[in-house]
């Protein structure tokens, strides 16, 4: 009852960018400003590569008292507000630099790009094409293609069509590169006889052409004339490297109603080698977010068990595979083969975290499984990635849970040590559950100085951890050492959760200890209240105390012998 139980990209690093301002200022030597800047804009990129993004940014902000117009350092900043989900500040700073180069680094230019569109900035996007145009004339077609996908986008279809037209070249992809996209903004546009047109232009230049057969089929599935596309996008099934194209061809027949072929189809492209994992396991995730919820359907479970089948014996490697057929049979009430799926995933392909997660999250959540068959699996899983922290902890947990204390303890640990070197948000949390895991321990084998010396650094670094101020200050009370301090963290932990039955049973025998009894009384009827009928032995034994405090001798014995019978119940 006392113990809170506690269950549970940056892009790649380009290389080093000097300020383009070291070249503009060609002198620096002796300058103690360029030294300075030099000193924290270095200093920001390590502190980023070790995952310490508050104090590179910060050091990037010196640098900017120094130089204000450095691309470099409004670059870099970019990287990191984006790294935190700040696209819009990251786009802003990074067109800035952009604006500011006159080097004309092309880095820039491209992450202002990619920011932008994260945020939507479309016609701020234009422009920079035409820049990034000029730095980089070899890319000039596949930039216009881009730029005209992007004018596209915002309706500016005149202006796309002009842009294309500015493509030049004899090579066969590119030239189906601008028409295709030219019949896309026909589409767009509601062109339709301009569209059906070019499509006829291109059959006749490209014959048999497996990407303008994809497309015109596509544009006959849009206009509303499925028997036409349906025709088309089987001639392209059977050409050379038109087997993807079974899931489109499926998804026709589904709309023509003729479930048979959807079914031989969809299977038929699920069990193609051809065809990557990636392709399947898109498939497979758009199904599964169809709002008929069709994946769960009981009419259609033999063609996805004919699905998950070929799936996991064509791509048995696959994370994702795997990970979407564990979900498919442990919704439809297959627990154990869902288990043994991860399970027989580990043996073959080691060293998987997200399987690894998975496969004990469906154990601890299983309750036929015994603790010791958790306990054994996380043994497993150390085994296999003995320097992932994340197992050491939850083997800790499940050996604290069968009373092994001691081999806890040396988890607990562990855990501590090897999250220590890690800088994520998620990581932090979780070795706070192995410092609170390390306290209880050491609680557990009266060894109290250490247990409180652990609560101190954990409140030292959180000193809201209502967890921590919970335990320690009833721990205190049992001592009773502290009591005016064990007060003060008692009530402090009833501001993370002023109903919580655990902490105002905790104030409740604090005020008492502190003889204070009327207000201990008040506090552990309302702990009571909140309960709702569901009391342990040790809150009914408190309430007994609590009361013979108060002179209600009758009431506590009665309260005592309840105690003890939902003692020798537990």
């Amino acid at each position: 009852m006392k113990l809170r139980k506690i269950i549970f990209s940056l892009f790649a690093s380009a290389s080093l960018l000097a300020s383009p301002t070291a070249a503009q200022n060609a002198n620096f030597k002796g300058d103690p400003d360029r030294y300075l800047f030099d000193t924290y804009f270095f200093a920001s990129i390590q502190a980023r590569m070790q995952g310490d993004n508050n104090a590179a940014f910060e050091l990037l902000k010196k640098c900017r008292k120094l130089d204000y117009l450095s691309p470099a350092v409004l670059f870099e900043m970019s990287r990191l507000l984006a790294a935190s989900n700040e696209y819009a500040y990251a786009a802003d700073y990074a067109t800035e630099a952009a604006k500011i180069d006159t080097l004309n680094n092309p880095t820039y230019v491209r992450t202002a790009i990619l920011y932008l569109k994260v945020v939507g900035k479309l016609n701020d996007v234009l422009p920079l094409y035409d820049k990034l145009i000029e730095i980089q004339p070899d890319d000039r077609n596949v930039l216009l293609l881009e730029k005209a996908a992007i004018q596209k986008n915002l309706s500016q279809y005149n202006d796309a069509l002009k842009t294309l037209d500015l493509v030049k070249s004899n090579e066969k992809k590119t030239i189906l590169d601008v028409e295709l996209s030219r019949t896309g903004i026909y589409e767009s546009a509601g062109q339709y006889r301009k569209e059906n047109k070019l499509f006829k232009s291109l059959n006749k230049r490209f014959p048999n052409e497996l990407r303008v057969m994809v497309e015109q089929s596509r544009y006959y599935f849009n206009r509303g004339l499925i028997t036409e596309s349906k025709e088309l996008c089987e001639k392209v099934v059977e050409m050379p490297g038109g087997s993807v194209y079974n899931f489109v061809l499926a998804d026709i027949y589904r709309t023509l109603s003729m479930d048979s072929l959807f079914a031989k189809t969809s299977i038929k492209a699920f069990s193609h080698p051809d065809i990557g994992a990636d392709a399947k396991t898109s498939r497979l995730f758009d199904i599964l977010n169809r709002p008929d919820n069709m994946m769960f359907d009981a009419k259609w479970r033999g063609f996805f068990d004919n699905v998950f089948y070929s799936l996991i014996n064509t791509h048995p490697e696959d994370q994702q595979a795997v990970a979407l057929a564990y979900n498919y049979y442990y919704n439809t009430g297959r627990e154990l083969k869902a288990t043994r799926l991860l399970s027989d995933y580990v043996k073959h392909y080691p060293g998987n975290e997200f399987i690894w997660r998975n496969l004990i999250s469906s154990l601890q959540n299983d309750p036929t499984v015994v603790n010791k068959d958790v306990i054994d699996l996380c043994q497993r899983a150390v085994d296999d990635m003995p320097e992932h922290p994340f197992f050491h902890l939850i083997l800790g947990q499940a050996l604290q849970m069968d009373k092994q204390t001691e081999k806890g303890l040396a988890e607990f640990l562990t855990a501590d040590e090897l999250y220590q070197y890690s800088a994520s948000q998620e990581d932090a949390q979780f070795r706070v559950y192995a410092l609170h895991g390390i306290a209880e321990c050491y609680h557990s084998l009266d060894s109290l100085d250490k247990c409180f010396a652990v609560y101190d650094k954990i409140l030292i670094e959180n000193p809201d951890d209502a967890a921590a101020l919970n335990n320690y200050a009833y721990w205190l009370a049992q001592q009773g050492r502290d009591l005016d301090r064990a007060e003060r963290m008692s009530a402090q932990s009833l501001k993370a959760d002023a109903l919580s039955p655990t902490y105002l049973d905790t104030y409740a025998y604090v005020l008492y200890k502190r003889g204070r009894y009327t207000e201990a009384l008040f506090i552990i009827e309302r702990c009571l209240s909140q309960l709702n009928g569901q009391y342990d032995a040790v809150v009914l034994t408190h309430y007994a105390d609590i009361l013979e405090a108060n002179g209600q001798s009758d009431k506590a014995k009665e309260m005592r012998a309840k105690a003890k019978e939902y003692e020798m119940a537990e």
